[in-house]
Order: C-alpha cells, then sequence, then structure tokens
C-alpha cells in the first residue's frame, strides 16, 4: 500500500494542527502518499499539513439540503454547514491536488443533493483545473431504531448516480466502499468505478491485531483504502461492512475480470 490516510473524528483539544502534521511528516518520510480524512480546517491548518506532506482531502457533505444538515448536526464546529461546505475550496486553494467529497444518499432527497453535489464539481473543476475530483455515494442501509430513513435508494438508483457522475466527469476518481454487496460491485466495477475498498473495518480500533493489542505496522485507514480484515470486532461501526472479502480475495477477482490492480494514485 502506498497510499496512506489519516482519519480523526472532530475531537479539537486532541487533534490539533501540530499533532497532525506530525503524523503526517512521519508517514511521508516512509514515501507513502498521504491523505487527510478529517473535520473541515482553516485555510492555515491545511496549508500546514499540505508543506508536511498531505497531497489529498476527503469531506462529504453528507446533504447540501441545510435544513436537513441542521437537524442532524445539533451541536459543535460540524454543525457549521457553510464551514463544510467551503473546506474542499480551501485545502484546493493551499495546494492540494485531490479533493473527495459525496453525499450521504437516503438522508434528504437524493435528486436534489445529487444535483447540488454535481454543481459544487463543476465550480472546483473551473476554478481549480488541474484539481483531481473523486465522488463517493455511499447510502444509509441501517439506522438506529428511533430513526427512519427518509429516502430508501435502489441499486438501480445508486448506478445511475455513478453513471452520470462519470458522463459528467469522465476524468473523476469514483469510489466505493465494501458497505455495498459483492455483487452490486462487480456490476459497478464493470462500469464506471475506479476504486474500491476490500477487507474494510468502520469501527474505532477495528484493525487492531487481538493476539496481542498492537496496532498494525501500516496506519488505519478509512473506507476509500484498502486493509487487512479486521481480527477484532468491535461495537460502534460507521457502518456495516456488507461485502466480507478480504483483500487478496478482491484482488484476485479484479484481475481475473481482465481490471489492473493498482495500490497507489
Amino acid at each position: 500500500f502506498k497510499h496512506q490516510w489519516v482519519v480523526a473524528g472532530d475531537y479539537p483539544s486532541r487533534t490539533s494542527t501540530a499533532y497532525f502534521c506530525e503524523l503526517i511528516e512521519a508517514l511521508a518520510q516512509q514515501d507513502l502518499q498521504i491523505g487527510i480524512e478529517i473535520a473541515a480546517q482553516s485555510t492555515e491548518s491545511y496549508a500546514a499539513m499540505a508543506s508536511a506532506g498531505a497531497r489529498s482531502v476527503t469531506l462529504y457533505q453528507e446533504t447540501y439540503d441545510e435544513s436537513v444538515y441542521e437537524s442532524v448536526h445539533i451541536r459543535g464546529p460540524k454543525a457549521s454547514f457553510d464551514w463544510r461546505l467551503e473546506a474542499p475550496e480551501r485545502a484546493a486553494e493551499v495546494g492540494f491536488g485531490r479533493v473527495g467529497f459525496g453525499i450521504l444518499l437516503g438522508l434528504a432527497d437524493p435528486t436534489q443533493d445529487f444535483l447540488s453535489l454535481i454543481r459544487h464539481g463543476f465550480y472546483l473543476q473551473r476554478r481549480f483545473p488541474n484539481l483531481d475530483l473523486a465522488f463517493s455515494f455511499p447510502r444509509i442501509h441501517e439506522a438506529p431504531d428511533d430513526f427512519e430513513i427518509p429516502y430508501q435508494i435502489s441499486d438501480d438508483d445508486l448506478v445511475r448516480f455513478y453513471c452520470a457522475t462519470r458522463m459528467l466527469f469522465p476524468q473523476s476518481h469514483l469510489v466505493l466502499s465494501t458497505r455495498e454487496s459483492a455483487e452490486l460491485r462487480a456490476r459497478l466495477a464493470h462500469l464506471c468505478i475506479t476504486q474500491m475498498s476490500a477487507g474494510s473495518s468502520t469501527a474505532p480500533g477495528g484493525y487492531a491485531d487481538n493476539s496481542n493489542e498492537s496496532q498494525p505496522e501500516s496506519m488505519e485507514t478509512d473506507p476509500d483504502c484498502d486493509r487487512l480484515k479486521p481480527t477484532l470486532q468491535l461495537m460502534g461501526e460507521q457502518f456495516p461492512v456488507t461485502d466480507e472479502r478480504s483483500v487478496e480475495e478482491v484482488a484476485d477477482w479484479l484481475a481475473e475480470e481482465g481490471f489492473e490492480v493498482c495500490w497507489s494514485f
């Protein structure tokens, strides 16, 4: 693996700019391509991380419907819709070469969210012609008992969103996580997907080795990157993993289907 993600929740007292820069510098010295998937940062903070060696940013808006956004982001820095919306632009301004963003399908009107995402992409493309864009369309499969999923997104609808994005942004990266089934991932791989995860864990600490309680040598990554299958099942998963094939199984399948398997961007 050449591309590694620094992933963290929104915990300002512990996840400072200096802390992230220390991690990024250490990883960059190992000849790794570093991306970050963290809370929205200031222009100064993004500039410091770019100088430390980070090259890509992933930050999903989740929904472009401000009223829905406010209803699910009640407090804290993440509650500011505009601060989050403008974060990809701040990152691109200081030299990040790739920006990944997306919507959480099922949270708000999917058609309107998709159109807003496309407009956002076109805006960034016009302003930063050399910027690599990455799109992802995670959808809600399960939710807490007291939360009713507002919109149900079918497999065919998900395929339509990805295919439309490929036609509108022919050079973009299209990312698909393990929350979808192996069958659907195979279908999309043959249609338009360019990046696929495997062996993912979505629980904090999910890549720990339960034989000695140590972390693996490689850094834990987000669903955008491949990792070895976890040996420890923990509570608090971000979303359930549906495609449980190992990294080796997915890589072998891709090769058998005639795809070139790449481990870096």
